[in-house]
């Protein structure tokens, strides 16, 4: 398009003395006159014309890569060429087990665990609530995260989760979680609320806190039937002991531990392979200490010990001085299976 205006701005010109075509004209340059030596033919005029757009449109080209270079590229927020993070929604209902993803929930609408359900949620998995948005527990909810993989649930804004530009997240985000009378035997564990309105509010006391975080909440962070718990920024525990006489009509099952049977089953078996292994290793290791001197006495190639001593007698001492070993490799052995079992018991 540019050419063909050029063309149609130089075509033949009327001077009065004839048609001259535009290859016959010439063009001042710098303001000179017409028969200065610095006239320029108009072919050549529209070369340089052409070369002097593409070196200012290069040199626009080069002064933005610049630009960019020195500014780091993209600034966060643009939609340059970073792909938009992608949320999974949630309202409504709860489904039996909720599973943990790689990226966390965006929780649209109020969300439920159904009456009369078990709703378990895996360790790892984080809820991001809209404003006007919580958790409610009508039937069973089993929350059981890890320390290195706690469950979340936080505010849309919490740049942790959600690294985009808007607002910061602050208390009062979202309206926090609501465990309404029936949600008998709800368990968190290893869990944090952060920036909601209430933190946790409890209707029954039947539940239990084995540990929760809880952060930046507005009003309050826990509140248990009516009573407020004190609670910093750390774990904080809850539990209604099984010998505790206010318990009546609720069964002891629900109260108890889950895991404190196979946890006692692991600590003392660690313990009994601890003191059984110790004792084996010390004894088979003074048993190999003293089979070894006999094999070696007999296995002297000198004279006296050939005529007094046969070959059964060489072999039962090297039997002897393998069960020992055998038995102190055993005894130590089970001392360690023991000390990492009952350690391990610590972790849950």
């Amino acid at each position: 398009m540019a050419r063909q205006r050029l063309r149609a701005a130089l075509s033949p010109i009327q001077l009065g003395a004839g048609d001259i075509h535009p290859a016959d004209c010439v063009a001042r340059w710098g303001g000179m006159a017409q028969g200065s030596d610095r006239r320029i033919p108009v072919r050549r005029m529209a070369w340089m014309l052409r070369r002097s757009a593409f070196l200012c449109m290069a040199a626009t080209m080069l002064s933005i890569v610049v630009v960019l270079a020195e500014d780091g590229g993209v600034k966060a927020g643009e939609k340059a060429d970073a792909a938009p993070i992608t949320f999974d929604t949630l309202a409504g209902n709860l489904p039996g087990v909720v599973l943990a993803r790689s990226t966390p929930y965006l929780v649209v609408g109020d969300i439920f665990v159904p009456r009369g359900t078990t709703v378990r949620i895996q360790a790892g998995t984080v809820f991001l609530f809209k404003n006007f948005t919580g958790l409610h527990v009508l039937g069973r909810l089993e929350a059981k995260g890890a320390k290195e993989e706690p469950i979340v649930f936080t505010s849309e804004h919490d740049r942790d989760y959600n690294p985009v530009e808007g607002p910061d997240a602050a208390p009062y985000d979202w309206n926090g979680v609501r465990i309404h009378a029936d949600a008998v035997g709800s368990s968190l564990r290893y869990c944090a609320v952060m920036y909601s309105v209430d933190g946790i509010i409890s209707d029954t006391r039947f539940i239990r806190i084995d540990p929760c975080l809880f952060v930046q909440n507005g009003n309050e962070n826990l509140t248990i039937e009516g009573e407020v718990h004190e609670v910093r920024d750390q774990y904080y525990r809850y539990a209604i002991s099984v010998d505790d006489p206010s318990v009546v009509g609720v069964p002891r099952d629900i109260l108890r531990d889950p895991l404190a049977r196979r946890r006692s089953i692991l600590r003392y078996g660690g313990l009994a392979l601890c003191a059984g292994g110790c004792v084996m290793g010390i004894l088979y290791s003074a048993g190999y200490g003293e089979s070894r001197d006999e094999l070696r006495s007999l296995s002297g190639v000198d004279r006296q010990n050939l005529a007094a001593n046969s070959s059964g007698d060489w072999e039962r001492a090297r039997d002897k001085v393998d069960g020992s070993r055998g038995g102190m490799l055993v005894g130590w052995g089970l001392l360690t299976v023991g000390a990492l079992g009952f350690a391990w018991t610590f972790t849950f």
